[in-house]
């Protein structure tokens, strides 16, 4: 049996199934010809329905080839985000450099604050006082 591609789906080949030799051998055991027009009705239907190990290895090829170009898709897709991040990681490093100088910024007004409060105070106890 070998399995044809077609644009849509694969499509079985049937086995060569000798029905007129297993009629006669059943025949030959004793059966009616009922008996044995039944047995070789679902011998023929069993027969007609197996794959072999080369329709089942083609047809996980072709579902194999039709995938790649969706995990193709999909890695395309992680490295556009992946890239995204990079900008972000990026844009945030720079966030961090300018707040590390808003915070030197700021500890230097803090100490000018407090250095000309305590001028201010001395002044004013040693003027009160």
């Amino acid at each position: 049996m070998k399995l044809e591609p077609t644009t849509d789906h694969l499509i079985m080949t049937s086995i060569v199934f000798d029905s007129l030799s297993l009629m006669k051998h059943l025949r030959s055991t004793g059966l009616t010809e009922e008996q044995s027009m039944a047995i070789l009705d679902v011998t023929r239907a069993a027969v007609t329905n197996v794959a072999t190990q080369e329709d089942v290895e083609q047809a996980v090829q072709q579902g194999m080839r039709s995938l790649d170009p969706k995990f193709a898709a999909i890695d395309q897709r992680f490295t556009e985000i992946d890239k995204r991040f990079t900008g972000i990681d990026q844009h945030l490093i720079g966030i961090d450099q300018r707040l590390v100088i808003l915070e030197q910024r700021i500890i230097i007004r803090l100490g000018t604050i407090v250095v000309v409060s305590l001028g201010g105070f001395t002044a004013l106890f040693k003027w009160i006082g």
